[in-house]
């Protein structure tokens, strides 16, 4: 008989042996990450080159199936010991925690940077073992990274729950390169994002674990202002054909309705109604093939126009507007909105003071509305209103009123009040200035040669601002600046006003200091009272607020 010869089981053994050298090379990866992190490189679509980013994984990674939530920490161009500072603090918050650690950078707050997250989102939950959802991610950083983890929360609301910025900047220019537009964290929208402003990287990084635990549901009705002429957020698609700087700014967007308009900064700059905008709804926001009334109200003259839209095959609807101010209504029932408000009495308001307001309210639905109760609310802790309840007559579809409301608040800064109406919520913001004293002395730009201080700095230089006659007088159809004196100098100011004579969206920045180039409007009638808020900022940073008033100059040849 043949003798068999002997089988050796080498399909098990090699099985064995590759598993017990991946397990290895996975305990001596995780060895190494503990040390510092592991930097990984990738191709970017996005950025069109090579990106690198470090991760720090949590203790237990290697030896368990287990799926971790993700803090998302930016960079910038820190010195090297805050960098060997937060890596420590990297290192030792992933040795007590079931987290994971990404840092990337360094940040740039305009052009394609700033669009980079998602990809790289995408990137770290398909290689790493992820909770792939925003409850779960959390984004973060330090200084300029500190500014863009606010901003890319509020960009990317349905991608992160959390953010935070140590040593945040507050303002920084954003948006595509070549139509850089200033932006301040204050006047963007985070509902249903947590934030916070923690003193070192160890508070931060324990924030967002407990804010993982909280999380922030999905808003039914949000705000959005965006610096890139197309994006998306929460399902919505927008694109518009702006070829400037500006926002698009969507306030209220919901299933029944919102309030567009295109800007050229925020929060009041020029609506630009050459823009073209569209906007397009989620998938399956409606049935499909269902039938909508749509109510258009043009807002700068009041104008309304209705008509029946249908969902298409996903849903959704679509809206092709212009760049001007508008409220739209999507409802076959009473829609009633709140769609600005006016400063009454005044020309700014003040804090420490009654502020009295005109709250517009519109109804853009296609249905009457009745009386409704409205209760004035605020999450501001200072705000005490003198009654708090007022009541809204019906409106008819496409019809509006004003309600007035006064109330007051021991703090300068903005504040909210919401009109409340059942589970209907209207905010509105309101900023409060501090109380100034009149201007003893100040110039009127017009087109005049003066000397005044380079924004930001000591250092006089001679300046031409405003365009008119020079005669150091604001005449109609003229623009102006307002300089204030500053030791043996000027200094050209940032103006505030409701007045109806003066056109004040225009505001240019220099080194990072604001002023404006308001312009008296050709109508109004010379001898008319214009009363203004001017603000300086020092080189340190301080700022001067003090009154101004004038009257209105007579045109050359006009007789005085």
């Amino acid at each position: 008989m043949q003798a068999r010869p002997l089988q050796f089981p080498v399909r098990k053994w090699y099985r064995s042996i590759v598993r017990l050298f991946f397990g290895l090379l996975a305990l001596a990866t995780a060895c190494a990450w503990q040390e510092g992190g592991q930097e990984f490189t990738h191709f970017s679509q996005v950025m069109g080159a090579e990106r690198v980013y470090r991760v720090y994984l949590p203790q237990g990674y290697a030896g368990s199936q287990k799926r971790y939530p993700v803090i998302y920490w930016l960079h910038g161009y820190e010195q090297s010991s805050i960098r060997e500072q937060h890596t420590k603090e990297f290192q030792k918050f992933v040795a007590a925690h079931d987290a994971i650690v990404v840092d990337f950078g360094p940040v740039e707050t305009t052009g394609e940077f700033p669009l980079y997250f998602p990809e790289l989102v995408e990137r770290i939950d398909q290689t790493l073992r992820t909770i792939p959802d925003r409850d779960h991610r959390g984004i973060t950083g330090y200084s300029t990274g500190g500014f863009l983890a606010h901003w890319t929360a509020a960009k990317f609301p349905d991608l992160v729950a959390s953010a935070s910025g140590l040593a945040a900047i507050g303002e920084a220019p954003v948006g595509p390169k070549g139509f850089e537009v200033d932006c301040n964290l204050f006047f963007l929208d985070y509902a249903g994002v947590s934030r916070a402003w923690p003193l070192n990287a160890a508070e931060a990084l324990d924030f967002h674990m407990g804010a993982f635990a909280k999380q922030e549901p999905k808003p039914a009705v949000f705000s959005h202002a965006d610096p890139y002429p197309n994006f998306s957020v929460w399902g919505w698609e927008v694109a518009s054909n702006r070829r400037q700087p500006g926002f698009t700014v969507l306030d209220g967007l919901s299933s029944r309705g919102f309030h567009s308009s295109v800007r050229e900064w925020l929060p009041g700059g020029a609506a630009l109604a050459n823009v073209k905008l569209s906007l397009e709804t989620p998938l399956r926001m409606y049935p499909p093939g269902s039938a909508h009334p749509v109510t258009y109200v043009h807002l700068p003259d009041g104008k309304v126009r209705r008509s029946v839209q249908k969902a298409d095959a996903q849903g959704r609807l679509s809206f092709d507007l212009d760049g001007g101010e508008y409220e739209v209504g999507i409802s076959a029932e009473p829609a009633v909105v709140v769609s600005g408000y006016e400063v009454a009495d005044a020309a700014w308001a003040t804090a420490g003071q009654p502020v009295k307001l005109r709250v517009k309210f519109w109804n853009v639905g296609a249905a009457r509305s009745g009386t409704l109760p409205i209760q004035w609310e605020s999450p501001n802790p200072t705000v005490k209103f003198e009654n708090a309840s007022s009541r809204l007559f019906g409106l008819g579809p496409g019809e509006s009123v004003t309600l007035p409301v006064t109330f007051s608040a021991d703090v300068p800064a903005a504040v909210k009040i919401v009109a409340v109406e059942g589970a209907n919520r209207m905010p509105v913001d309101v900023w409060l200035f501090p109380p100034a004293e009149p201007a003893k002395n100040f110039l009127i730009a017009d087109g005049r040669p003066l000397e005044a201080f380079k924004h930001g700095t000591w250092q006089k230089t001679d300046v031409m601002l405003g365009e008119g006659n020079g005669d150091g007088f604001a005449a109609p159809g003229e623009s102006f600046a307002i300089l204030l004196p500053d030791a043996d100098s000027f200094r050209v100011a940032e103006l505030f006003t409701n007045d109806a004579c003066v056109d004040n969206t225009v505001r240019l920045s220099d080194a990072g200091v604001r002023y404006s180039v308001p312009r008296i409007l050709p109508e109004c009638e010379p001898g008319h009272r214009v009363h203004m808020l001017a603000r300086v900022e020092t080189p340190d940073q301080t700022m001067r607020y003090s009154a101004i008033d004038f009257p209105v100059w007579y045109r050359n040849g006009e007789k005085k």
